[in-house]
């Protein structure tokens, strides 16, 4: 090899290797909504994975409740009820309220929307496309749709074509579908959501899967194929406070979902088609031999792993097969973290949990290699009052 090759190809490693780094060491920030008092609390991460508080607790506009929040790219979305203050009697309504994050990890100038009883938010992973689903039957406000934003400018000014969405539902017949959770995975074009399925206003068919495909623009298109049940096993039906979380695996993409077998919760799975967007096989709904009641949470950025609650202060971390998308549970992978919402920082190193009684959030290591949480807590920090959702950025 001469010289100068050597040269360029040392050149070559030092750039990857500073890139890699770069990667890995870019800052990230971990974003609480609490319920009680409609604020948002904000963290710096540190190296080791504690927090550092950033800045004062901001208050969301026009007493919105940040119920949900999403992160991705450059933005926070959160949306939640109106409070009492600004909510009289039964006219409903919520908020839906994006913040650019500056370079600091800061939130910058809000900008908001009203919606109609908001179900949940979402983004696309590039932080360039939100949206929020709603489901309503309240005479006063009525509102059965997905919303959509481009948000690319931090704010949520621009929505997206189509929208809002009603096309899955007839508002003078009750019939049709309602969402709820939505999601949108890496690298495909679609948007998955769980949906209920009426007839004259009434429920025929809950917990249902349903993908919509994404125009170029990022408009709203309709469904792939009208929504199928997301859960495969004896006695399992319906949904309880539904949860979806999706995974791009090598060749499918699999989504989890909440389900019912009799009072328990477990947890639905289902392949889609990355390319079409088809519902290919949907397995038998997963409940760990302990029987614990299990709802999915967060999935982390490997895909090797999902943090599923039980809704009592505990979190089971079930392997997900990277063929198949099928869960089991490692042996001693249950873990008291004293939280039902929780969230993977963006190395997998890391899980950090709103802890809603104990007004903090906690830090744990996590092992993504074994997929075990280190207890004791690498600190916690303190919140508003409710603290009930949490996510991580790395704007």
């Amino acid at each position: 090899m001469s010289s100068y090759s050597a040269l360029l190809l040392s050149t070559i490693l030092i750039t990857a290797a500073f890139g890699q780094t770069n990667t890995i060491a870019k800052p990230q920030y971990v974003y609480v909504g609490n319920a009680g008092d409609t604020s948002i609390s904000v963290f710096a991460v540190n190296t080791n994975g504690t927090l550092k508080p950033l800045e004062p607790r901001l208050l969301a506009p026009m007493c919105g409740t940040p119920t949900y929040l999403a992160s991705a790219g450059k933005v926070l979305l959160a949306a939640g009820d109106y409070t009492a203050a600004c909510n009289s009697g039964e006219l409903g309504g919520a908020l839906v309220y994006l913040y650019p994050i500056q370079a600091s990890g800061k939130l910058g100038t809000v900008s908001k929307a009203y919606e109609n009883d908001v179900e949940d938010v979402t983004l696309d992973k590039a932080g360039r496309l939100a949206f929020t689903s709603a489901a309503s039957f309240n005479p006063h406000a009525f509102q059965v749709s997905i919303n959509g934003w481009n948000v690319s400018q931090g704010n949520l000014k621009t929505s997206l074509p189509g929208s809002p969405y009603s096309s899955f539902f007839n508002s003078t017949t009750g019939t049709g579908y309602l969402p709820y959770a939505l999601q949108v995975a890496a690298g495909d074009h679609f948007l998955y959501g769980i949906f209920s399925r009426y007839s004259n206003f009434n429920g025929t068919g809950d917990g249902l899967l349903g993908v919509m495909s994404l125009l170029w623009d990022g408009g709203l298109g309709s469904f792939v194929a009208n929504p199928i049940a997301g859960c495969k096993g004896t006695g399992v039906s319906g949904v309880s406070g539904p949860t979806l979380v999706v995974v791009a695996l090598k060749s499918v993409t699999v989504a989890y979902q909440t389900c019912l077998k009799g009072s328990t919760n477990v947890i639905g799975s289902s392949t889609i088609n990355p390319s079409s967007g088809t519902i290919m096989k949907t397995y038998n709904a997963f409940l760990p031999p302990s029987g614990t009641s299990l709802v999915p949470v967060a999935i982390d950025p490997s895909g090797k792993w999902l943090a599923a609650s039980n809704g009592f202060g505990k979190i089971d971390i079930l392997a997900i097969n990277q063929t198949s998308g099928q869960l089991s549970e490692p042996a001693h992978h249950l873990f008291g973290v004293s939280a039902n919402s929780v969230a993977f920082d963006h190395t997998g190193k890391f899980l950090y949990a709103a802890q809603t009684s104990k007004k903090a959030v906690a830090a744990y290591a996590f092992n993504p290699i074994t997929g075990v949480l280190t207890l004791l807590a690498l600190g916690t920090q303190g919140t508003g009052p409710s603290p009930s959702v949490v996510v991580v950025a790395q704007p």
